[in-house]
């Protein structure tokens, strides 16, 4: 169980250093997964953690080397939001999508983020995604964990009933 990571504030998180890590297999060719990541019409479906939906009419994706990748998460009862703006810097469906993220000014980081997705062959015949985000303050690290894994039960819930 996921625990609550709500009280953090950005200021004293220390310096960034970490980076998230996960790897998980998802039951559909890298074809199909690697859309999920590219497709604004999927992303609206799935992106974002639990109580973090995201509008459709936020988002930006230019896929290609050098084009935009821009949504904005929104807190269901509305009193919060958190916006991504990156550039993609390697675009190679269906194997690879990095990205880098500019920098957030509500979260104190002064550099930007890094997004790397990679998707492999899975050993059950399905996709293994290799993700690794950073860098961020040590503290940062499970909430941002948690919230991958929280948008990945959606995207598992959208890939079951489209797939």
């Amino acid at each position: 169980m996921s625990e609550n990571h709500d009280d953090l504030t950005f200021s004293s998180l220390g310096p960034a250093d970490s980076e998230v890590v996960i790897e998980r297999e998802f039951a559909v060719a890298k074809e199909i997964l690697f859309r999920a990541f590219t497709d604004p019409d999927m992303l609206a479906a799935w992106f974002g953690p639990a109580g973090w939906p995201v509008p459709r009419e936020t988002i930006e994706i230019d896929p290609r080397e050098g084009g935009v990748f821009r949504l904005t998460m929104v807190a269901e009862d509305e009193t919060a939001e958190s916006a991504v703006d990156a550039v993609i810097e390697v675009f190679e469906p269906p194997h690879r999508l990095h990205s880098s993220e500019a920098p957030q000014p509500m979260t104190g980081f002064s550099e930007r983020t890094r997004l790397h997705l990679d998707f492999e062959d899975g050993a059950s015949g399905g996709t293994l995604l290799k993700l690794r985000q950073g860098l961020f303050p040590a503290a940062v690290i499970a909430p941002a964990t948690d919230g991958w894994h929280s948008s990945f039960v959606k995207l598992d819930a959208l890939l079951a009933q489209t797939w």
